[in-house]
């Protein structure tokens, strides 16, 4: 096992990054969907390469940051026209989401909100 400060740095910073990404996922569910979800997993292969690229010094093809324009306008484009609940909003909670919980990122807490009611 190699034991230097740049390796355990890499691998804190790994798993600090998990963390995060374990601990918003579900926030993100919430807020948006599954396919907004799967569409911004896309940008994480940017984001490595980008360390790749730093870290590393690696080169990159020169299409690669066109990709990721493109998948940031997918994103957008996914988004353009929804309503005010958007992604949020359960069919099987009902019309104004009433059987759902008012929690943070929930449909629910927006339909409260817009009614005057106390969250």
């Amino acid at each position: 096992m190699i034991r230097n400060r740049p390796v355990g740095g890499y691998l804190v910073g790994y798993t600090l990054c998990l963390t995060l990404f374990y601990s918003l996922a579900p926030l993100m569910f919430r807020l948006a969907s599954a396919a907004f979800f799967n569409i911004s997993l896309l940008t994480g292969n940017f984001w490595g390469v980008v360390i790749g690229v730093k870290v590393f010094g690696l080169s990159i093809h020169w299409m690669y940051p066109i990709a990721f324009v493109c998948i940031i306008g997918g994103l957008v484009v996914y988004f353009v026209g929804k309503k005010v609940l958007g992604e949020a909003r359960k069919p099987w909670l009902g019309r104004n989401q009433e059987s759902g919980v008012a929690g943070v990122g929930t449909a629910r807490r927006r339909v409260v909100g817009r009614q005057g009611g106390v969250v």
